[in-house]
């Protein structure tokens, strides 16, 4: 049997030395093994507990309001969208927090397939007992357990780029095989253009493979097929999507795709998250020890096996892109670590570590429980109150306003409240909220923001530094009432005096009056509890003697005052 490329190129790196990546396959080392195994199983446990009781991130709840966007025909978006596909089925699970943990356990899976694609890629270059531990390193990392498993694209673009790197491993690189790799890049690609970031490392990947002068010719061709396969893949997937889109135009796209590169590549300062690059040292000591020592255990090996050295090196390249790119978050550490944790698998290697890989897999263990408890926090409970309670007030869909489309079954009408977002509007400094009112008619606002905080509360510019203009302030202040803990609905507080004055309501519908004498509308008197249709315009309201009344958005909506949630959290980012 002819050994396949890899062994060859591994056997001859350790000639002439006593198996550095050696873990003594009998006694002590089946019981670390089985160790090693036990913690990564442990790990994952955490994780799913996790699905289920984590606080929902604000990019989780948009996640899935496209998909309920696409659902309702409204999805014009053609970047970032491309998981409408897969996850149309989510509709009939329940409510939001529900169906995102549902989504959820989907991304808990690829986790686990990116895990055996982390040990498998390991295996490849190291001994099989040591190859485990590189899942382990993984799986364990603070920010990996914390967010491996969330509803975000992260998941699917590490198991698919990793799957890909597979395949190109592959000792026959069949044809089969290759349009796998084609594939999963272009679907990868389409669910986030980010995959950008990773490609480097399959490029590297492919070239080392031509390195076997045996097949070289036959390896090119294949590789070529690849590429050119990924290519044809991307553009029929993406002119299929656009064709299922509500407006989607590639002017559009290009424009997105540009303002992409300008916001999160272009112009960024060096380490632009730095303060969660170095959290996650702090958070992670060993682990960063364990990679550097992996990194010195492979560069010590350049001189006799340069092809080999620089394969392994280009595994880091992704990480790199943490200097760079703008939204290097805590989440997308599930991406970028993926393909570095073969340095796990290198550190286990050397001699002077192999003789504590249980002990050290204990820590590392004992470490995920930790990193579990810090992602448990109360806002998960609230964040289902509010939920629940918007359902109860709206038994149908009604337009709203919030930070994150957190009724994602609800049409939201249009602001992402983001750091981008917010940016791109200040910059603009155009006001936009009372158009909005008047085109898009929301009913209710879940101030999940502080900035809509802030402005619902009528805080003033000064103490709120940044956030809303003044006139976008003034129109949500003047066009919504408190309600329900972080829920404030249609309605208004006017001083009515007998002398009357125009009133202009930017949101018609049914209102009922909280007053403590009747109040005339239009020539209509209207008394406290009662309730009236008002079209949006401007009204004449008056009243017998001076007195404050309340208009409020009237719909059945219960009043649930004890105990609720007077603001919302969406969990350790």
């Amino acid at each position: 049997m002819t050994a396949s490329f890899a062994e060859k190129d591994w056997k001859a790196s350790n000639a002439g030395v006593d198996h550095p990546g050696a873990v003594e396959a009998g006694g002590g080392g089946r019981w670390t093994l089985g160790l090693v195994a036990a913690a990564i199983a442990f790990c994952l446990l955490l994780q799913l507990h996790l699905v289920f009781v984590q606080p929902v991130n604000w990019d989780e709840f948009r996640f899935l309001a496209d998909i309920h966007s696409y659902a309702r025909g409204e999805l014009s978006g053609a970047l970032l969208t491309f998981q409408v596909h897969f996850f149309g089925w989510l509709k009939g699970v329940g409510n939001e927090i529900e169906q995102i943990r549902a989504g959820r356990l989907v991304m808990l899976a690829l986790e686990a397939g990116t895990l055996a694609f982390i040990w498998t890629i390991s295996r490849r270059f190291f001994e099989p007992a040591t190859a485990l531990f590189a899942a382990l390193g993984y799986v364990s990392f603070s920010f990996v357990l914390q967010h491996g498993a969330s509803f975000r694209f992260d998941p699917i673009v590490a198991f698919l780029v990793m799957g890909a790197v597979v395949l190109i491993l592959r000792d026959r690189l069949s044809w089969l095989a290759m349009a796998g790799v084609g594939l999963a890049l272009a679907i990868a690609t389409m669910i986030s253009i980010k995959t950008a970031l990773i490609l480097p490392l399959v490029v590297a990947v492919a070239v080392w493979r031509l390195a076997d002068r045996e097949r070289r010719r036959e390896t090119f061709i294949r590789l070529l097929a690849a590429a050119i396969t990924s290519v044809v893949f991307l553009g029929l997937l993406y002119a299929w999507h656009v064709s299922t889109l509500a407006g989607a135009t590639s002017v559009e796209a290009q424009q997105g795709l540009a303002a992409s590169y300008s916001k999160t590549l272009g112009d960024m300062p060096f380490f632009p998250r730095r303060p969660y690059f170095l959290r996650s040292v702090t958070e992670n000591p060993a682990h960063w020890l364990l990679l550097l020592l992996g990194i010195a255990a492979v560069g010590g090996g350049f001189r006799k096996t340069r092809a080999r050295t620089l394969a392994l090196l280009a595994f880091l390249l992704p990480l790199l892109s943490v200097a760079f790119y703008r939204n290097a978050f805590p989440y997308f550490y599930g991406v970028i670590l993926a393909p570095a944790a073969i340095f796990f698998s290198a550190a286990a290697s050397r001699p002077e570590l192999r003789k504590i890989l249980g002990p050290v897999a204990l820590l590392l263990a004992a470490g995920g429980a930790l990193h579990h408890q810090q992602a448990l926090s109360d806002s998960a409970k609230d964040q289902e109150r509010t939920i629940e309670a918007v359902h109860a007030m709206f038994p149908k869909p009604v337009a709203y306003i919030d930070r994150c489309s957190m009724i994602a079954t609800f049409p939201q009408v249009g602001m992402f409240l983001s750091t981008w977002w917010m940016e791109n509007y200040v910059v603009a400094g155009k006001p936009v909220v009372r158009d909005m009112l008047v085109r898009k008619q929301p009913v209710f606002v879940i101030a999940d923001s502080p900035f809509l905080f802030a402005a619902l509360e009528g805080q003033p510019a000064a103490e709120m530094r940044g956030g809303f203009l003044e006139e976008d302030r003034r129109a949500l202040q003047s066009n919504y009432v408190h309600h329900w803990g972080t829920v404030w609905v249609a309605g208004k507080i006017i001083e009515a005096t007998p002398a009357g004055s125009e009133v202009e309501f930017l949101i018609g519908g049914p209102y009922s009056v909280e007053s403590s004498q009747p109040v005339q509308i239009d020539g209509r008197w209207i008394s406290h509890g009662q309730t009236l249709r008002i079209e949006p315009g401007k009204h004449r309201i008056a009243a017998a003697r001076a007195q404050r009344v309340l208009f409020r958005w009237e719909a059945g909506l219960p009043r649930q005052n004890a105990n609720v949630p007077t603001e919302l959290g969406f969990g350790r980012f």
